[in-house]
């Protein structure tokens, strides 16, 4: 298999659940307990993503609205605030699809899969509804990393700068190490 192929089958299980459309369809057209156990399942993932998209508006709520206690990060530098302020909209966003697929979970039968499978459009509606939660919320994520490590390289602190470059190279390399070793 492709390198290309194995990294849209690993992107398409992390933001939709299933390794591609076709095994969505595969489960669609099996017995009633299957098809629910993924429904359920796609059901408490929305469910999870919503409850960590909630609290990451809480959390980044006071950095927009507060000057930084320390010296150590500057969160009210130009750049850095603009990244928090997206992250908060990203995350909200993010709660805003999930609540839009929910409601669609509960409508959703095999005939919504097949339909899918039949038209371009249905198709990218699908995919666009099930992948945004999600999506939304790893980039508020990145953008609120990204926020914290300007933040701090505009700071006064050297080891602070040298730990969070740090951490956040470590971090890298461990999540595209297991990206590329994912067996799927």
């Amino acid at each position: 298999m492709g390198v290309i192929l194995r990294f849209y089958r690993r992107i398409f299980l992390a933001l939709v659940g299933t390794p591609s459309l076709n095994s969505l369809h595969q489960i669609s057209k099996q017995d009633g307990e299957a098809w629910n156990e993924l429904k359920n399942r796609l059901y408490d993932r929305t469910i999870n993503i919503n409850t960590v998209g909630g609290l990451s508006v809480s959390a980044l709520a006071p950095f927009l609205a507060s000057p930084p206690p320390t010296d150590f990060a500057k969160w009210d530098s130009a750049f850095p605030y603009f990244c928090i302020g997206a992250a908060y909209a990203a995350s909200a966003l993010s709660i805003a699809s999930g609540l839009c697929l929910l409601v669609f979970l509960n409508v959703m039968g095999p005939a919504s899969i097949e339909a899918a499978q039949n038209s371009i459009f249905k198709f990218l509606v699908l995919l666009m509804l099930l992948m945004l939660p999600l999506t939304l919320l790893y980039c508020s994520g990145l953008l609120a990393a990204l926020a914290f490590l300007l933040a701090v390289s505009l700071g006064n602190n050297v080891w602070m700068k040298m730990a969070a470059w740090g951490t956040a190279a470590v971090t890298s390399v461990v999540f595209f190490i297991l990206l590329f070793t994912l067996e799927i």
